[in-house]
């Protein structure tokens, strides 16, 4: 004969519940013929679910391994965590899909089902001069990158990065990949060139390219790249140098004379 048994608290005043469903559909609550303890708390509120003995505020155990699974027709997706084959623990799922990670309700990272991982919001940009030559007389000179126009190939994930100041700024705290090239036309013969990173208008946290020296008359070419750890709000931008007074800038429409591009690496 089945039964059901309420124990109350040692003063004998626990008081448990079970309210009928307001319908006259019968509901049925089957429990696994299994000596374990289904649910339970502790003293710390600590819940168990096959376990009466938590020591989190919600631990999930079966005789195998640590798991929870939800399962939907022909999907399933789990979350494992064990002490058997399972040791280094993964988050499961089996039809074949795409897994995807959301927040405000968009897609921020995708594993697909060939385990490769995008992120389409990942802070990215390239940049590009589309007009013609530009005047730089002697030393430091923000290179005028002004467009990241997809015609040119350009593009502006998170629009972190302003063709009014030539800048990028960091929207988080991490380590960035940038890379640029500047080219120079008429270069006299002896003098310098070199293409640099600069942060917050200062060369001090940033890096310098290739240095080359003009054999005059013809254009020179100076390439620039490397990673930086940027605080969130730190501006970077692409600089040209020279210590020639009478050099100039090169321009092209096809923006592949000048350019300026770079990532969150994480």
């Amino acid at each position: 004969m089945s039964k059901v048994k309420i124990q109350g608290n040692a003063s004998g005043t626990g008081v448990v519940t079970l309210t009928a469903p307001n319908t006259n559909t019968d509901r049925t609550i089957t429990l696994p013929d299994d000596t374990q303890t289904l649910i339970g708390t502790n003293a710390s509120g600590n819940v168990g679910i096959g376990t009466n003995s938590p020591t989190v505020a919600l631990q999930v155990e079966d005789t195998d391994y640590h798991q929870i699974y939800a399962k939907g027709q022909s999907t399933v997706g789990g979350i494992r965590l064990g002490n058997s084959v399972y040791d280094n623990g993964f988050i499961y799922y089996d039809n074949g899909a795409n897994m995807l990670f959301n927040t405000n309700n968009a897609e921020r990272m995708r594993i697909d089902s060939a385990g490769i991982v995008t992120m389409p919001n990942q802070p990215a940009f390239k940049a590009f001069r589309t007009t013609g030559n530009f005047t730089h007389t002697s030393g430091f000179l923000l290179i005028p990158i002004n467009s990241t126009a997809a015609s040119g190939a350009g593009f502006n994930t998170g629009n972190n990065y302003s063709t009014s100041n030539q800048r990028f700024t960091a929207p988080v705290s991490g380590a960035y990949n940038f890379s640029g090239s500047v080219n120079y036309y008429g270069v006299s013969s002896g003098y310098v060139f070199a293409a640099s990173i600069w942060v917050n208008s200062s060369s001090t946290k940033g890096f310098f390219g290739d240095r080359s020296y003009s054999g005059g008359g013809g254009d020179i070419v100076s390439s620039v790249s490397g990673n930086l750890y940027l605080s969130a709000g730190d501006y970077v931008d692409l600089r040209g140098y020279t210590d020639d007074p009478s050099g100039g800038g090169s321009g092209s429409t096809a923006g592949n004379w000048n350019y300026f591009t770079g990532h969150l690496i994480g």
